[in-house]
C-alpha cells in the first residue's frame, strides 16, 4: 500500500532526496576507473580527442560546459523511411529490384535513372502512394519529372498527397563535372521552373536536392560538410525567391542528403547542428519567418568508410552510423550493402548482402525503438556543447565563403576540393600514426583476408571532386604484402 505522504507529495519534494553529485565527485569516478598514476587532471586530459576542426571532445561535461538554446524544430514520433537505391541500366532488372525491396520492408527507392523512357518500366506495379521515389536523373530532372508525373496520373495514384523527390541538384552536377561554370546559371533557372512546376502539380513533394555526401565522400570533415550543405541551400533559395516563389514554398522544396560514419556521437551532432544552421539560415533570409519546420533530411551510410579488408567490418560500420541517423531524428535512412566494393561477389551474396542493409534500419526503428523519440539526445550536456560547437564553428567558416558567388567561385577554382584533399590527408596521417583506429584496416588486420581481398574499382567522381575512402591506401599496402 503506497503512503499518503508519497502519493500527493510533489515531486520536488523527492529530488532533495539524492544528493546533488559535483564535478568535483564526478570527476574522482571517472579518474579511479582508469587506474591512472598521474592526477585527475592530467588523466582526464589524456582522454581528451580533437576532432579535424579542432573542436575538443571531453570525458565529461556539465551544465556550465555550454551556454546554448538549440532553436526549437517541430517534430513529431515517426516512422524512419527505409530506402533502397536502385540503378536503372537496365529497366527489368531495376522493377525486379524495386518490387524485391519492397516487399522485402524497404519503404523508398532511390532510383537513378538517365533514359526518362524507361521510367514506366522501372515503376511497373509499384504502388506509388505506399512507397516514397526519390529521382536522381541528372540533366534530365525536369523531362523525367514530366514522365513521372503522366506516369503517376495513369496509375490514378493521388497527386496531391504522394510523397516523392524529384530531385534538381545543379552544384552537384557541376562538381560531377557535368556542368560547366558558364552553364550553371541556365541550370539554376530551370531549378527554379521545377520547383514551381512541383509545388503546382505535386504539393507534398520535394524538387531541389542538396547532396552533401558527395562532400562527405570526398573527404569532407563535419563543419566543411555543413558548409557545403548551407552554401548550398543558400544557391538555390536564392535562385527559387528571385523568381518569385515565397520563403515557405522555397523552403518545403529543399531536402538535405548526408551521410554519416561509424562515429555515432559526431554525427548525431552533424545531424541536430544542421537543423540550428538551417533556421538560423531562414530567418537571415526572410526576418519575419517563424516556421521552425525541421529541415527534411536523408542519411545514407558513408562510403568513404567502407573497406576490402575483412568486409564484413563494413556491415558494423553501417550499424554505427545507422544508430547516428535514428537518434539525429532523420527523416529516411539509405544503408550502402557492406560488399559494395567487391567486384566478384555471386549473386546470391549479393542478395544477402542487400538484404542485411534493408534489415538494419527496421530491426533498429522496430526491435530496437531507436525512432520512438524525436531528437533523444536533447539536453545531453556533452550533445548539447558539441551541437554548439559545430554550428559556431559552421558559422565561422562560412564567412570566408560570405555569399553565394563566393561559394560559387570557390567552387569553380577549386580552392574548395583541395582544402577537402587536405583535410582527407590529415585523417589517413591519424590511421597511420594509429591515433586513430580503423578495425580491419590499421588495427587487428588478418593476413589471409587482406591477401585475398577482392578490390572493384573505385566509386570515383570526375575530377572536379574526388571520391576518396580511408582504407584505400591501406588495401593496396596489405594486397602487397607490405606492412604500412
Amino acid at each position: 500500500m503506497k503512503s499518503e505522504a508519497l502519493t500527493k507529495a510533489p515531486l520536488e519534494n523527492h529530488r532533495a532526496d539524492f544528493e546533488q553529485a559535483t564535478q568535483a565527485q564526478w570527476t574522482t569516478l571517472a579518474v579511479a576507473g582508469l587506474k591512472s598514476d598521474k592526477n585527475d587532471a592530467e588523466a582526464l586530459q589524456a582522454l581528451r580527442q580533437t576532432t579535424l576542426d579542432g573542436i575538443p571532445i571531453e570525458v565529461l561535461y556539465d551544465s556550465n560546459s555550454y551556454d546554448f538554446t538549440q532553436p526549437h524544430t517541430a517534430g513529431v514520433e515517426s516512422a524512419i523511411d527505409n530506402r533502397v537505391l536502385v540503378k536503372a541500366s537496365d529497366s527489368k532488372k531495376a522493377n525486379s529490384a524495386i518490387l524485391q525491396a519492397l516487399a522485402g520492408g524497404a519503404k523508398s527507392i532511390e532510383l537513378h535513372i538517365q533514359d526518362e523512357n524507361a521510367l514506366s518500366a522501372c515503376l511497373n506495379d509499384v504502388q506509388l502512394d505506399l512507397a516514397q521515389i526519390s529521382l536522381r536523373a541528372g540533366h534530365h530532372f525536369s523531362t523525367c519529372a514530366a514522365k513521372f508525373i503522366d506516369h503517376v496520373t495513369a496509375s490514378e495514384a493521388p497527386l496531391n498527397t504522394l510523397h516523392c523527390l524529384l530531385g534538381s541538384d545543379p552544384l552537384g552536377l557541376m562538381l560531377a563535372g557535368n556542368v560547366s561554370e558558364q552553364t550553371l546559371p541556365s541550370q539554376l533557372t530551370a531549378l527554379a521552373q521545377h520547383a514551381k512546376t512541383i509545388v503546382s502539380t505535386l504539393p507534398n513533394s520535394q524538387s531541389v536536392l542538396v547532396d552533401v555526401a558527395v562532400h562527405h565522400n570526398a573527404g569532407a570533415s563535419i563543419v566543411e560538410e555543413l558548409h557545403a550543405a548551407l552554401a548550398t541551400a543558400l544557391v538555390y533559395l536564392e535562385t527559387m525567391l528571385d523568381s518569385g516563389m515565397s520563403t515557405h514554398d522555397a523552403r518545403t522544396q529543399i531536402v538535405f542528403q548526408l551521410a554519416t560514419d561509424s562515429d555515432v556521437l559526431l554525427g548525431v551532432a552533424k545531424l541536430r547542428a544542421l537543423q540550428c544552421l538551417w533556421q538560423g539560415l531562414l530567418r537571415s533570409i526572410d526576418k519575419s519567418y517563424v516556421d521552425n519546420t525541421a529541415a527534411l533530411v536523408v542519411v545514407e551510410t558513408s562510403q568513404r568508410h567502407l573497406s576490402t579488408l575483412q568486409p564484413w567490418n563494413n556491415h558494423l560500420r553501417n550499424l554505427a552510423a545507422s544508430t547516428a541517423a535514428m537518434l539525429g531524428s532523420a527523416d529516411t535512412l539509405l544503408v550502402h550493402p557492406h560488399d559494395n566494393l567487391l567486384s566478384d561477389v555471386a549473386d546470391e551474396e549479393r542478395t544477402l548482402s542487400d538484404r542485411m542493409a534493408r534489415n538494419i534500419a527496421i530491426i533498429l526503428e522496430r526491435e530496437s525503438g531507436l525512432s520512438k523519440v524525436h531528437d533523444p539526445m536533447s539536453g545531453s550536456y556533452a550533445m548539447e556543447n558539441l551541437t554548439e560547437q559545430l554550428v559556431h564553428n559552421t558559422w565561422q567558416s562560412l564567412t570566408q565563403t560570405d555569399t553565394s558567388e563566393g561559394w560559387l567561385n570557390e567552387l569553380a577554382s577549386g580552392r574548395w576540393q583541395a582544402r577537402l584533399q587536405q583535410t582527407h590527408q590529415k585523417r589517413i596521417n591519424l590511421l597511420k600514426e594509429d591515433k586513430s583506429v580503423c578495425v580491419g584496416v590499421n588495427r587487428y588486420v588478418f593476413t589471409d583476408d587482406a591477401a585475398s581481398a577482392s578490390i572493384g574499382q573505385e566509386t570515383a567522381l570526375p575530377p572536379a571532386l574526388q571520391a576518396v575512402r580511408e582504407s584505400a591506401e591501406f588495401e593496396h599496402h596489405a594486397n602487397a604484402g607490405d606492412k604500412v
